[in-house]
């Protein structure tokens, strides 16, 4: 028999069943230990993680003080094991049904702070697997590099509301990936997929034109001095290399509105 039990606590056991986290509280803690706090807005958007889309709704941000429909629910610092992984969480109530919100293409989108809302640390698309009629777990993922995973749970309460519970953790950024490595990029339907690229100094990007006209894939930049392909042909492709670190923005030629971004670490 599957017994109902309450969103948080079942966002943080899908993290232990995952390994990723195990998470122990109790009311007689000692060796409490200075705790910096974090704090990431999140939001419910249309479209996908490579392409959101308009914000739908502010969620509570997911926050080392567990934030509760935008409300601190924990006093900072830890308690039991020294080395145990901290979790960032947040609940909030959306008043929609849970049918409404699968009926549509939704994510949640986690941002680096409240100073940097231009980029995202962890996004992950609404969807899966239901637990019974009124439960669905989704995973979380790291967005460039970041070493950010997570889940989020939904919970329709049957009185026309659902409460979504996001869990984060940090396991740490991607240190010493190799360089030289070959990414894709599909240009497709007058889109770059993923729009947003993650790379390092030295990596290949290889653009591949599966739509059925020309683009280029052309820097912005005022000077004229950046990176500019020649038209690639459908089926063709073109490889980019980055040779230093910074964020590049570029576009197609023949189709100003197709843009995207490339992150370029050491």
């Amino acid at each position: 028999m599957l017994r109902a039990r309450s969103p948080r606590h079942l966002s943080l056991s899908l993290l232990s069943i995952l390994g990723m986290v195990a998470v122990f509280f109790g009311l007689g803690g000692h060796n409490v230990r200075a705790q910096e706090i974090f704090s990431h807005p999140a939001y419910t958007q249309s479209g996908t993680c490579q392409q959101p889309g308009e914000i739908i709704s502010t969620l509570s941000p997911v926050s080392s003080t567990y934030d509760v429909d935008g409300v601190p629910m924990m006093v900072p610092g830890n308690v039991g094991a020294a080395d145990s992984i901290e979790v960032e969480y947040s609940s909030t109530t959306l008043p929609t049904t849970l049918a409404q919100i699968l009926e549509g293409q939704y994510i949640v989108d986690v941002k680096v702070s409240e100073d940097d809302q231009d980029h995202s640390v962890a996004c992950g698309a609404i969807g899966g697997l239901m637990l019974g009629t009124s439960d669905l777990p989704f995973g979380i993922a790291p967005i460039a590099q970041s070493g950010h995973y997570g889940t989020g749970w939904l919970h329709d309460n049957g009185d026309g509301t659902t409460t979504l519970d996001v869990t984060l953790i940090y396991v740490g950024s991607s240190a010493t990936p190799t360089t030289g490595a070959t990414i894709p990029v599909s240009i497709q339907n007058f889109a770059f997929t993923p729009s947003t690229i993650a790379a390092r100094a030295g990596d290949d990007i290889v653009f591949t034109n599966n739509d059925t006209v020309p683009h280029t894939v052309t820097q912005s930049t005022t000077s004229g001095d950046g990176f500019r392909s020649d038209p690639i042909a459908p089926g063709s492709t073109y490889t980019l290399t980055i040779d230093e670190p910074g964020t590049y923005e570029f576009f197609c030629e023949f189709h100003p509105a197709m843009t995207g971004t490339i992150i370029a670490s050491a």
